[in-house]
């Protein structure tokens, strides 16, 4: 397994407002959990991008998809497997995942919601990518 890691956190300061999770163009991209798809589309900054609302104020966003493969207004589980990660959009320097969490339209550090992982190297805690 490819060592996967944090390159870039979040910092609002710098309208940074998730993470960038490096791995293997391809790998498997899942929801964090069950919610309906509002956005899944291309833009040319970000690439392929899919949001997803929770129903409960909080927001997912995954960008620089390989593929998307999920449609708005498709409900989702925790754990489908909603896309893959690439490199697309003019934002994204190599393959990776920017991740962000918002809640009440407010972004949030995702790594709040994951304390078990370190922020540089998520392999060693049996993530899946």
């Amino acid at each position: 397994m490819k060592k996967v890691f944090i390159s870039r956190e979040f910092d609002i300061d710098n309208n940074h407002f998730g993470i960038d999770i490096v791995n293997e163009e391809g790998t498997s991209i899942f929801s964090i959990a069950n919610g309906v798809v509002v956005y899944s589309d291309y833009s040319s900054d970000y690439g392929n991008g899919i949001i997803i609302d929770h129903e409960n104020g909080y927001y997912s966003h995954y960008y620089h998809n390989k593929e998307n493969f999920v449609k708005r207004n498709e409900r989702v589980d925790a754990g489908t497997v909603i896309a893959q990660l690439g490199n697309t959009g003019q934002k994204s320097s190599g393959p990776h995942l920017h991740f962000e969490i918002w809640k009440n339209k407010q972004s949030i550090d995702p790594l709040i919601y994951f304390p078990e992982y370190d922020k540089t190297d998520l392999t060693s805690n049996n993530n899946n990518g």
